[in-house]
């Protein structure tokens, strides 16, 4: 199933029906729904399921670039309310989990209990500069020599 967000990506989602609780399920990076199938086969039918792939991911648009993770729970508060979710339980696995808690903090109202399954901060991984300094830009990103001398090939590491 597909859903048109207002701004304008599409994101991609399987849905099992159940019962009145609804547990939304938000999978991890370099993932997408796919990943969910034994726990949809396995969950409790008190509960319809939605197992959505994150803007970029899986059978999802990626118009628009993301800049955080704050973009990935704003797509979901689309999502949540195109689909009339008042109140939904989450489980975030890995990136999911930051996105979970990053939803869950934006719009606790639309939130029962979050599950976190081998979860990364809100703040995502840290990215380190060669000289092990936290990187905060995608400036800082772009200029670092490490990085450079990565993308660079392996030729630069023999120069």
């Amino acid at each position: 199933m597909n859903i048109t967000l207002r701004n304008g990506e599409n994101l991609f989602y399987v849905k099992k029906d159940g019962g009145e609780h609804v547990l939304l399920l938000i999978h991890g990076n370099m993932a997408s729904s796919t990943q969910w199938d034994l726990l949809l086969e396995e969950i409790d039918p008190v509960f319809t399921v939605y197992a959505v792939d994150l803007r970029g991911y899986g059978q999802s648009t990626y118009h628009q670039p993301i800049n955080s993770i704050k973009d990935f729970s704003d797509d979901i508060k689309q999502f949540v309310d195109q689909l009339d979710l008042k109140k939904v339980y989450l489980i975030g696995w890995s990136n999911g989990g930051g996105v979970a808690m990053q939803f869950a903090a934006d719009y606790p109202e639309h939130v029962n209990k979050i599950v976190l399954l081998s979860s990364m901060s809100t703040r995502g991984y840290p990215a380190l500069s060669i000289d092990s300094e936290r990187i905060h830009s995608r400036e800082q990103l772009v200029e670092d020599a490490g990085l450079n001398m990565l993308l660079d090939g392996p030729n630069a590491l023999f120069h």
